[in-house]
């Protein structure tokens, strides 16, 4: 519900939060999938780890830094 009021209210200030959530639920759904469950659990894909902690994280710092530019910008 969260995501879905901040995209129709145009809330530019979260903005980041919704790309953080909705890329750690992506991540959430690749370790509950058959197919890849295996290759993501039991510590024998490390790069899957750290992709899932710097990912989101780097995401969320781009999505914000382009808004806010872009809210600079109109001002």
């Amino acid at each position: 519900m969260a995501i879905v009021y901040v995209l129709f209210k145009k809330k530019r200030d979260f903005y980041g939060g919704v790309v953080y959530i909705v890329s750690l639920g992506f991540f959430g759904l690749l370790l509950r999938i058959p197919q890849t469950k295996e290759l993501f659990q039991g510590g024998k894909n490390p790069t899957f780890l750290v992709l899932v902690i710097i990912l989101p994280l780097a995401l969320f710092g781009l999505v914000n830094w382009l808004v806010f530019r872009k809210m600079k910008d109109e001002n």
